[in-house]
C-alpha cells in the first residue's frame, strides 16, 4: 500500500501555507482540504519611551467606601473653671464616607452619641481634612441644665436646679485663609423647666 499516494490532496487542492508562530498546526479533513486553526495571541507592543519613563502613567490613590467607629466612648474634661466639668460620650457611633488620598475633598461625616448618660447629640455634614473646613449640622437634646454649673458660677451666684436644654444649628469651620471668625454658630437654644436658687 502506497500511504503517501493515500494521505495525498487531491490533484488541484490548495496547499497549506507554512504554520504561523504561535498559531496551532495545520488539521487535515477527510476530504484532503487542509484547515489552519489560528489560536495564537497578540503580544503586547513594546513600551514606549513615555510609558517606561512614567509620564503617561496615571497616578495610583487609594479609597476607602466608609468606615465605621461604633460603640466607643470617651471622656473630655474642661479645666478652665473650677471644680473641673467632666463629659462623658457612650456610646459614640461615628461614621465617614469616601475617604481617600484627596486630603481636599469633602467627606460626609455623621455622629450619634450620649452625653453623661442622658443627653443626645447628633452631628451631620461634611469636613474637609486639608485645609481644615467644616459645616455640620447639630442637635443636643434632653440636655440637663446643671452641666451648665460650673459655667455660670463666674458670672452669676446661684445654683441650678432644674432646666432642659436644646440646641440646634449649624456649625461651620472656615479655613484659615478666609477673611472673618473661623469658627461660627447659626442656630436656636431652648430651656424648658428652668427653676435655680439665688445663693446670695
Amino acid at each position: 500500500v502506497n500511504l503517501q499516494r493515500l494521505f495525498a490532496p487531491p490533484a488541484g487542492a490548495a496547499q497549506a501555507e507554512p504554520a504561523v508562530p504561535g498559531s496551532s498546526p495545520a488539521v487535515a479533513t477527510p476530504t484532503g482540504a487542509v484547515t489552519a486553526v489560528n489560536v495564537a495571541t497578540r503580544a503586547s507592543p513594546a513600551p514606549t519611551p513615555e510609558m517606561a519613563s512614567g509620564g503617561s502613567a496615571r497616578p495610583w490613590s487609594l479609597g476607602i467606601a466608609s468606615i465605621q467607629v461604633l460603640a466607643a466612648a470617651f471622656d473630655v474634661e474642661d479645666r478652665r473653671v473650677a471644680p473641673a466639668r467632666a463629659f462623658r460620650f457612650a456610646p459614640v457611633d461615628l461614621r465617614v464616607q469616601g475617604a481617600s488620598l484627596d486630603l481636599s475633598k469633602a467627606l460626609p461625616v455623621s455622629l450619634d452619641a450620649t452625653v453623661n448618660d442622658h443627653a443626645t447629640l447628633r452631628v451631620s455634614g461634611s469636613v474637609v481634612p486639608e485645609p481644615l473646613a467644616a459645616e455640620l449640622d447639630v442637635a443636643l437634646e434632653k440636655a440637663r441644665m446643671q452641666i451648665l454649673q460650673p459655667f455660670v458660677l463666674p458670672v452669676a451666684d446661684l445654683t441650678i436646679r432644674g432646666g432642659v436644654l436644646g440646641v440646634s444649628g449649624r456649625l461651620r469651620l472656615d479655613p484659615p485663609e478666609r477673611e472673618g471668625p473661623r469658627l461660627g454658630f447659626a442656630g436656636e437654644a431652648t430651656i424648658d423647666g428652668f427653676s435655680s436658687i439665688d445663693n446670695a
